[in-house]
């Protein structure tokens, strides 16, 4: 299909990217994660800028569950951060201005685009709860008298409190984000 329609007079860009883009599934299916990445790596680098937004989107999204499903949630983020990316670059925009697609297949494709960015933002809201759980409360190890408790207190106590509530308040922003 991709041989016969990619270029030419009978060139259909759009068919030939989906045909292409829904090969992935066979390696996600088969829980192969490298040739997952690599198929939609590739993709991205041959059809991204002829596919619709919803296809760019998914594939980011499907390299990063891949390195999830890997546990390497570090390659797993830029990929999230894209998909997010995509979306606010004017994705809904774009999906409606396509040509070629009846309203419920529009409708249909900015599902898969606000699902897959919502599953990126949900991630991207995950490390940042992770970061706010793992600020340690500090440790006391001064005298019992009232000068040491007051320094601790408006020392490391008012520091932790301090980037405590700063990393809450990152990760509730961010899973704002999603409603």
């Amino acid at each position: 299909f991709a041989r016969n329609y990619r270029t030419g007079r009978t060139a259909r860009p759009r068919e030939v990217a989906q045909v292409m883009f829904s090969i992935g599934t066979v390696y996600e299916n088969q829980h192969n994660w490298t040739k997952t990445v690599d198929h939609y790596r590739s993709w991205l680098r041959t059809y991204g800028r002829a596919a619709p937004p919803q296809l760019t989107i998914q594939a980011n999204i499907h390299i990063a569950r891949a390195f999830r499903e890997t546990n390497n949630a570090t390659q797993a983020a830029p990929f999230f951060a894209d998909a997010v990316r995509i979306w606010e670059r004017g994705a809904p925009e774009a999906i409606a201005r396509l040509d070629n697609m009846d309203d419920a297949a529009k409708a249909g494709a900015l599902l898969e685009a606000k699902t897959g960015v919502s599953e990126a933002l949900f991630h991207q809201a995950e490390v940042l709860y992770i970061a706010y759980n793992r600020i340690r409360f500090p440790e006391y190890n001064g005298e019992g008298n009232l000068e040491a408790v007051t320094r601790w207190a408006t020392g490391p106590f008012k520091s932790w409190l301090d980037r405590k509530k700063a990393a809450l308040d990152a990760a509730e922003a961010a899973y704002n984000k999603l409603v």
